[in-house]
């Protein structure tokens, strides 16, 4: 994979990160502060767990790019995540340090319950913190991807 191709990927991703990000706030202001109804708890939970998803899309094109093979497995999400951390593995960038691993880490968590649990057992307040964080860690991520790709076009 060249360059040019991962960052088009990248931008992608970003892009629909973006719009998921605006598309849920639209989703607070419209529950405002009524009972958020099983539709409106399910969108938010979608969301949600797309929003974490499209981190994820971006990770695994990274590894690519770097020819870094992706782990499999029970505990893949949690590895590639840790990969990405400070925790991290030889030749990738760290997006998620003590600042801000925590934020992300309930966003993969809650991506896993959603895909393996029932709607109707979410509470709104929490998706609303949920959605109410994406802004911030999206900013962040975007620092941490600008700051990368610069390195790989040989800017420091």
């Amino acid at each position: 994979m060249k360059l040019s191709e991962l960052i088009n990927d990248i931008d992608f991703e970003l892009s629909n990160l973006k719009r998921i990000e605006q598309e849920s706030s639209k989703l607070i202001f419209i529950v405002k502060d009524n009972k958020a109804d099983i539709y409106q708890v399910s969108a938010a939970a979608l969301m949600l767990a797309q929003f974490y998803n499209g981190i994820e899309n971006t990770l695994k094109r990274i590894c690519k790019f770097k020819k870094i093979t992706l782990p499999s497995g029970e505990q893949s999400h949690i590895e590639l995540f840790q990969w990405f951390s400070d925790i991290g593995k030889e030749g990738l960038p760290v997006f998620f340090d003590a600042k801000n691993k925590e934020g992300f880490s309930i966003l993969r968590r809650f991506r896993h319950y959603v895909f393996h649990g029932y709607a109707f057992y979410l509470e709104w307040d929490k998706l609303k913190v949920g959605i109410l964080s994406l802004e911030h860690l999206l900013q962040h991520f975007q620092i941490k991807i600008d700051l990368f790709i610069k390195r790989q076009s040989g800017g420091k």
